[in-house]
């Protein structure tokens, strides 16, 4: 069963960045799609329902097709995914929570149940068959509970020092050790912590352990196993340091004068989030240790909600518009330090007319939409990509040959931006052949 439409319409846009875009269509029976989690493969965690009151289902996608529809519970979500491996979801039960983790041929293989009120709890993450779930006890609470869904079928609750304990990633150290960070609340601050997955003892408070200032809290571990932890001096003068538990390595990350709605790439470590100094709406973007590049947004935004950025330091940022009044839109900041640019002039494809907001994005740059047409896939594309359709092949070298010359239009088969289709063009297509 085919889930999505890619729509090809040229032209296309001025620029690097250049996106595809597809349209999810479901079941009639479950029009809503809802995405937790998009990866670089285009494989996509979430759930479908019948609408606000109807049951969910979760659900995994590839672009072009429903790979799982998990109906063995009526009210379900799927929320992350396992490698190539197995969806993990949760399953609201009467007065508890279900974790499970269901490979892709559609077998059940695990279940934990999880104490705690259904409408607050949230799975963390997953890895090796074990994943880790955080809970309050309802509307209002500020105690938070971590749990850690072992593979024996057992569910540990993972404790800290003193107060509540608000896990944030699970991931992997360079020595290969499954590790879940976040932030416990000690006195009257927040404290990052690092916590082993088969361990019995209370969480390692690294706030103490290398001396932080004011508060902190570890949002993520980077393929190289390095810790990422957002924290701040006496002053609110955040920062960002990046640790490594294995070796003892303290590195300067991200100096930023307020932080609002950060957000790490997972591949890279870097940054990027929105601030507002002194009344102005301005997203950053932190490519190298201690650097930020700013950009303040023009007078037509009125609120700046997320900035997510890329492996190539492109940024993804979420804002509201003064007209139409409080309207969604996205932005594309460029790695190469340009203005924002409206999305609708980045897309090879049509956008719907309306509003737009991210649901979430893969670290390369991909993104999930709501739209008034429903959910949008958007699909970063190849720099050799002339016809937008996802791959860098014969129709591609066809068309750049056709238009060989000098070149006026805003893009199209002029790939390197200079005015002429020549043999500069057919060697980046070449670079970035893939058929």
């Amino acid at each position: 069963m085919s889930l999505s439409t890619l729509f090809l319409v040229m032209p296309c846009i001025l620029g690097s960045e250049r996106y595809g875009m597809f349209s999810y269509e479901v079941l009639q029976a479950n029009p809503i799609v809802e995405i937790s989690e998009l990866r670089d493969d285009l494989r996509a965690a979430g759930s479908l329902s019948q609408g606000t009151f109807g049951p969910n289902r979760a659900a995994t996608w590839r672009v072009d097709e429903l790979v799982l529809d998990v109906s063995t519970w009526s009210s379900s979500r799927g929320v992350a995914l396992e490698g190539n491996e197995a969806l993990w979801g949760l399953a609201d039960l009467g007065s508890s929570t279900r974790a499970f983790r269901i490979d892709f041929g559609g077998t059940i293989t695990d279940t934990w149940l999880v104490p705690s009120n259904p409408s607050f709890t949230h799975l963390v993450g997953a890895i090796d068959g074990a994943a880790v779930v955080c809970n309050s006890e309802g509307s209002g609470s500020s105690e938070w509970t971590a749990r850690h869904c072992r593979q024996d079928g057992s569910v540990v609750t993972i404790t800290g020092s003193t107060g509540s304990m608000y896990p944030e990633a699970v991931g992997r150290l360079s020595d290969g050790s499954p590790v879940a960070i976040g932030s416990m609340y000690v006195g009257t601050e927040y404290h990052a912590f690092l916590w082993y997955f088969d361990d019995e003892e209370p969480a390692i408070d690294l706030h103490e352990l290398i001396d932080l200032d004011v508060s902190s809290m570890a949002q993520l571990i980077d393929q190289d196993g390095r810790l990422h932890i957002m924290t701040r001096d006496a002053d609110y003068q955040g920062y960002v340091v990046v640790y490594d538990p294995v070796t003892g390595e303290l590195l300067d990350g991200a100096s930023i004068t307020a932080i609002s709605g950060l957000y790490m790439n997972t591949k890279t470590g870097d940054a990027s989030g929105v601030h507002f100094p002194d009344g102005e709406q301005v997203a950053w973007r932190s490519m190298e240790a201690g650097t930020v590049d700013e950009v303040t947004m023009p007078d037509s935004i009125v609120g700046l909600l997320t900035a997510r950025i890329d492996t190539s330091g492109s940024v993804l940022v979420n804002a509201l518009l003064l007209e139409p009044s409080y309207a969604n839109a996205v932005l594309v900041w460029p790695a190469d330090g340009r203005d924002p640019i409206d999305l609708q002039d980045r897309t090879i494809g049509t956008l719907p007319s309306g509003p737009l907001s991210i649901m979430t994005t893969s670290p390369g740059g991909h993104a999930v939409l709501n739209t008034t047409e429903g959910v949008q896939l958007l699909v970063k594309l190849s720099p050799g990509d002339v016809d937008g359709d996802g791959t860098v092949a014969v129709n591609d070298l066809l068309s750049l040959l056709k238009a060989w010359g000098p070149w006026d239009g805003p893009c199209g088969p002029d790939l390197t931006f200079d005015g002429y289709v020549n043999v500069d063009d057919v060697l980046l297509l070449l670079s970035e052949w893939s058929m």
